[in-house]
């Protein structure tokens, strides 16, 4: 059982190593041209900044919730189904913040895509 909840946290860890990908590509791109986003107009830089901000709250999420690191080992002595349901619980809760990074990363990229959008349209030659 113990060896089937240690892959749950595997995985869990994987996506959120993923996730964690797309927010420095996000990053790295608005480093780059965050700047003539925010030129775009005042709607832009909003939206970019509040992309931005869900993108940043999502790696936090991923980081100080799902890829902190408890041991089993650090539990109080107990018996192996109390020890069990702990696990459980443990790995419930980090599903529920992924879910949330999840979505808050969603949310983040359309209002960076959104942002990106208003500057493509302002320069298209009217």
């Amino acid at each position: 059982i113990m060896n089937a909840l240690a892959g749950q946290f595997d995985i869990l860890a994987g996506r959120s190593q993923t996730l964690l990908s797309l927010v420095g590509i996000t990053i790295s791109l608005t480093s780059m041209g965050g700047v003539n986003i925010a030129r775009a107009g005042k709607l832009a830089a909003i939206l970019l900044l509040a992309g931005l901000v869900l993108v940043i709250s999502s790696a936090g999420m991923a980081i100080l919730g799902i890829l902190r690191i408890r041991w089993t080992t650090q539990m109080a002595p107990s018996s192996l189904e109390s020890a069990i349901l702990t696990v459980l619980a443990r790995r419930d809760q980090k599903t529920k913040l992924y879910l949330l990074a999840l979505i808050a990363l969603v949310l983040g990229l359309t209002l960076y895509v959104a942002s990106v959008a208003i500057m493509l349209y302002g320069n298209v030659p009217k």
